[in-house]
């Protein structure tokens, strides 16, 4: 795996290669591995940021077509975690969840209330795509997907006695 990470290439080892080049780390009571391995670079933007191990029971096939699919796999790891990054916020995984702006407190007041975005930028003297904005990031904050639910948190929060 340290040679995959290291080149950024992919690194196809048979049981013979294996015993050859990695004699220390073979078991020296066993005679045959009985498997191949196939160690793929998951790159990001092109640096090795770790790398997938697969390992076969059998021989691997000398053809090589199977190589841009290890590849597409490789990325499709590294789109994974980076989407799971995305989507997972401080507040979802424990951490302590951010303070609302004062615009955005003033926002989830009128939402409370019942007010449109139209409204709430007309009395505000903002525009509707900035409260649009806004409400996103008070849902985000708030771990809640509707106006309904932020305004069920801000009633909550305002009869908090702290």
């Amino acid at each position: 795996m340290a040679d995959a990470a290291r080149s950024g290439s992919i690194v196809i080892a048979n049981e013979e290669h294996i015993t050859e080049v990695y004699k220390d780390l073979v078991d020296r009571r066993s005679s045959r591995i009985g498997r191949s391995i196939i160690d793929v670079p998951i790159l990001k933007g092109g640096v090795p940021i770790g790398v997938l191990g697969i390992v076969f029971a059998g021989e691997i096939p000398a053809d090589e077509s199977f190589l841009p699919f290890l590849r597409s796999l490789a990325s499709c790891v590294v789109f994974a975690m980076d989407d799971s990054r995305r989507k997972i916020s401080p507040k979802r995984i424990g951490g302590r969840p951010v303070e609302l702006t004062e615009r955005q407190q003033k926002i989830l007041e009128m939402m409370a209330q019942g007010l449109t975005n139209a409204v709430m930028a007309q009395r505000l003297g903002f525009s509707e795509s900035l409260i649009r904005q806004e409400t996103v990031k008070i849902y985000r904050n708030l771990n809640v997907s509707n106006r309904h639910e932020a305004s069920e948190k801000f009633a909550l929060k305002s009869h908090d006695p702290k």
